[in-house]
């Protein structure tokens, strides 16, 4: 999902010893946490919120047809 933002958000795989329930998770650009998953999630519910979080805070993806 974040293909769409090359060079407006970077992603890294990292453990969290302290919170290993966590999967994901996407920080606004002023350090907080934007939307998260936990590792039990399913999908489409592991994902649900992401593409909205995304472009709250990151814009429209690459390539998206806005209309106008």
């Amino acid at each position: 999902m974040a293909a769409g933002y090359a060079g407006r958000v970077d992603t890294l795989t990292a453990g969290c010893p302290s919170r290993p329930e966590l999967a994901a998770v996407l920080v606004r650009p002023d350090g907080l946490t934007a939307w998260a998953a936990d590792a039990g999630a399913k999908a489409p519910t592991s994902t649900a919120g992401l593409t909205e979080a995304l472009e709250e805070w990151f814009g429209a993806p690459e390539g998206a047809v806005t209309p106008g």
